[in-house]
């Protein structure tokens, strides 16, 4: 009987917790069961496994849930020196997010990383091309992706969802485009989230440059 079910002896009945349950068998139940949820997508899936298993279980695997406090996993994200903040985020995140997952099966009473503070702040100022920089890069772009820069500042759509983007999406018109699927490294999925599949208006400057 592993770890999870001695925390859990029985989902319809009264739960008991277990003094003694690590991180990693909190981690093991969270992937066997809310990362496989329909709400997830493969990008989500994905990108959750390589920090759970790169960063996060190595240092807090072994260690006791009610052994894990705010203080000790902001000083370990100070420590990660070679991430960036938004990478640092991202791990506090995802441990809120495990933790989360815990306290809704009442496998932990608490989730210790709430209080933790990690910015996500970039360390560099993003470079913002001036009118002529945009076109001496159009110069040196093909026909495809010269129109799916410009289709992407006009709209503000995300990234996986312009490569998700097929003609008969277009309504010149209607003026609009349905937004019904993303590509994420060369998998055809879902879009990110419901608002996402709202429709995108067309307005005179995108479809002027048919």
């Amino acid at each position: 009987m592993n770890q999870i079910h001695m925390l859990r002896m029985n989902i319809n009945r009264e739960v008991q917790i277990a003094p003694l349950a690590t991180f990693q068998a909190l981690v093991d139940h969270y992937c066997q069961t809310e990362l496989l949820a329909e709400n997830k997508t493969d990008k989500t899936r994905k990108t959750y496994r390589v920090y759970l298993t790169k960063w996060i279980v190595p240092k807090w695997g072994s260690a006791y849930l009610h052994l894990i406090k705010p203080v000790a996993v902001e000083q370990w994200l100070r420590s990660l020196e070679e991430l960036s903040d938004g990478s640092k985020a991202k791990i506090r995140n995802i441990m809120s997010a495990v933790f989360s997952h815990a306290l809704r099966f009442e496998i932990a009473d608490k989730n210790p990383i709430t209080p933790v503070r990690q910015s996500a702040k970039r360390a560099r100022i993003p470079v913002i091309l001036d009118a002529a920089e945009l076109r001496r890069l159009f110069d040196e772009l093909g026909l495809r992706e010269r129109a799916m820069i410009v289709l992407e500042a006009l709209t503000g759509i995300r990234r996986s969802e312009l490569m998700g983007l097929k003609w008969r999406d277009v309504d010149f018109m209607g003026g609009r485009i349905e937004i019904t699927r993303s590509v994420v490294d060369q998998v055809v999925g879902k879009c990110k989230t419901e608002a996402s599949k709202k429709p995108v208006v067309i307005d005179e400057h995108t479809s002027h440059r048919r």
